[in-house]
């Protein structure tokens, strides 16, 4: 019989605890994220440190379910924590100084409609129907990245303006989190089931990361080579926050067909705090331009 997310979450604050032997006070915090989704994850907070990194129990959770060791979990938990903190000691300090920081701030999509709360805590862009918003990329390990959410009060202590934001978002993130564009079959062969929209002649658009890879639409550049890739004109598809999926322009495609399996993927096989959007959009190649359908 399987613990419930509840369950999980308080036994794994202990388990994690133990396993840092006092080298971290371990607690549980719910976090709003994407979408107004909250998340439980793990707060670690260190005596003389005002950094404290929160690790997400949802995809370890997924894990246990599927049948992976619960301690083996706690250890990998504990294990990603230490691989980042001295990272997140150094930004105790460093997160004081805009210019400091920005070598490590990196742009990333959100719904404009589902995180109105969100965006009026937060500096950040419109785009068609999205917007960009902006965080520092502590650290990356094996289990996914280390980020802090860049907020309103952030600018305010730093003196600097959103502009400034975008302008070392757009230099760092094709950077540091570089562009992936593989055939659909290429991509699922090494990645598995990602998506929700299969089938030949489809290009998936991500980041080596996978994550929050649908940002790499915002690359320069990057469409217009998408568009020679596809042989012209296509379709994109937002599979999810972390990727989105490309269709060669073909006459006779039904949009409305599109968006409902945008919509119904989004509705059965996307969590809640990845669902980027419903939308169905379309790149014109002598435009160079993106366009919501």
């Amino acid at each position: 019989m399987y613990m419930d997310l509840k369950e999980f979450a308080s036994s794994m604050a202990e388990a994690v605890q133990g396993e840092l032997s006092g080298e971290a006070k371990v607690r549980l915090k719910e976090v709003r994220k994407n979408n107004g989704i909250v998340l439980k994850g793990l707060l670690f907070g260190k005596e003389g440190s005002n950094s404290s990194p929160v690790i997400y129990l949802e995809p370890y959770y997924q894990a246990y379910r599927e049948g992976k060791d619960f301690a083996g979990l706690a250890c990998e938990i504990a294990g990603n924590y230490q691989s980042c903190a001295w990272k997140a000691e150094f930004q105790t300090g460093f997160f004081l100084s805009f210019d400091k920081v920005r070598e490590t701030v990196a742009y990333k999509l959100v719904n404009y409609r589902m995180n109105q709360e969100l965006l009026a805590e937060v500096p950040h862009l419109p785009y068609l129907d999205l917007a960009m918003v902006f965080y520092s990329l502590v650290c990356k390990t094996e289990a996914g990245m280390l980020t802090t959410l860049i907020r309103n009060s952030h600018l305010a202590m730093w003196n600097a303006t959103c502009r400034m934001l975008y302008e070392a978002a757009r230099e760092n993130t094709p950077r540091l989190l570089k562009e992936r564009l593989k055939a659909m079959g290429d991509f699922l062969n090494e990645e598995g089931d990602v998506s929700f929209l299969k089938g030949p002649g489809l290009y998936v658009l991500t980041n080596r990361e996978h994550q929050n890879g649908a940002a790499s639409i915002l690359y320069e550049g990057v469409l217009e080579r998408c568009a020679k890739a596809c042989g012209g004109n296509f379709f994109l598809m937002p599979s999810s926050i972390h990727e989105v999926i490309l269709m060669p322009y073909q006459s006779g495609v039904e949009v409305g067909q599109l968006k409902d399996i945008v919509r119904e993927g989004n509705q059965t096989q996307v969590a809640p705090h990845e669902i980027l959007s419903d939308s169905v959009y379309f790149y014109s190649q002598d435009r160079k331009k993106l366009l919501v359908l």
